[in-house]
């Protein structure tokens, strides 16, 4: 059966850093059995299809391929399509201007200590609600100052932040 999924590279083409050709990681995603393979913007955003499913060993093979195609360790996220919409579905905070919203993806669930840091950040007007392995972002000042994606990173747990407007646009991607 045929699982469609999509993985979320964290850190590649960040300005002139860590950067990566897109064909590059879509061949790396063939070299792994994936088909269908479509890149979305350069942020590291793929779609595919995959005949065994999507689980922990298809990511690590996934990720050793891509470390080999960009010369660095790529860390990722994969979500397969059902997760996806259910992801979507739960957004706490739809009400809200997409253009502030954002979604932090992590492989695990967050560590009841990681999530007690996450709590005790001043964050202002930031607000995150916490939804199985994703973290919902309302950040109404954008995301390069904000202070929720930071204190992420300090979890110790991998996470890598899509805005919702690229969220939907996935979905629609994956869907199509």
């Amino acid at each position: 059966m045929t699982t469609t999924a999509i993985a979320l590279l964290r850190a590649v083409n960040v300005g002139a850093h860590r950067a990566v050709a897109m064909a590059d990681v879509a061949e790396a995603f063939v070299a792994q059995g994936c088909s269908r393979v479509r890149t979305y913007l350069r942020s590291g955003n793929v779609v595919f299809d995959h005949d065994d499913g999507v689980g922990d060993g298809l990511a690590a093979r996934i990720e050793e391929a891509v470390e080999r195609a960009a010369g660095f360790a790529v860390p990722l996220v994969l979500r397969t399509l059902p997760e996806w919409d259910e992801m979507r579905a739960e957004n706490p905070f739809r009400h809200l201007d997409p253009g502030s919203l954002h979604v932090a993806f992590a492989p695990v669930e967050l560590a009841r200590d990681a999530l007690a840091r996450l709590a005790r950040t001043d964050a202002g007007d930031e607000r995150y609600a916490v939804r199985g392995r994703d973290v919902y972002l309302h950040l109404p000042s954008g995301v390069a100052r904000a202070a929720l994606p930071r204190a992420l990173d300090r979890t110790g747990t991998t996470v890598t932040v899509r805005n919702w407007r690229t969220v939907e646009h996935l979905g629609e991607l994956a869907s199509g």
